[in-house]
């Protein structure tokens, strides 16, 4: 996947369930659910990690999305695939947290819609830091300049078009 090993491969799945225990005591937290012990916070965490993961993997598959992860073709399949498993794991997630959270379904819910918006948010996040250290990193080794050259008679006629 990606170029990565298995170790790599273990690390990011360990972290991803890292991000969702913490992301379920937050949750928590802000939904005024009573308070959580470790141990039930853990294992919420890790059950939802452990469903969500070879659902979504199922969705991308079924979506044929697969082998052509960063290509910009199917971007409809992919806003669709990505929707779909938000629809589908906003409330399976939340029907999980009323038996390790002594709260009523609704407010199960409710957590649920806060996890998954702490997480959306977490996930840009994410992606901001991320791109912002490739922009730095080609500041730094000196690559502004654009790979591609104009051709001189699209440059000409743009400008007269400008004019």
């Amino acid at each position: 996947m990606f170029g990565l090993g298995a170790l790599e491969i273990a690390a990011l799945v360990l972290l991803g369930c890292c991000f969702e225990v913490v992301l379920f005591w937050a949750s928590a937290s802000l939904g005024n659910a009573p308070e959580t012990p470790l141990v039930k916070c853990l294992l919420a965490g890790l059950l939802v990690f452990a469903l969500f993961l070879p659902a979504a993997a199922l969705i991308y598959y079924l979506a044929r999305l697969w082998g052509i992860p960063f290509s910009g073709e199917p971007w409809l399949a992919a806003v669709l695939a990505l929707s779909l498993s938000r629809a589908i794991f906003w409330p399976l997630p939340s029907l999980f947290y009323v038996p390790f959270v002594p709260v009523s379904v609704k407010r199960g819910l409710g957590v649920g819609i806060i996890q998954s918006v702490l997480g959306l948010f977490f996930y840009v996040l994410v992606v901001a830091v991320v791109l912002v250290g490739l922009a730095v990193n080609q500041i730094w080794r000196g690559d502004t300049q654009p790979k591609a050259s104009l051709d001189a008679g699209f440059v000409a006629l743009a400008l007269a078009r400008r004019a």
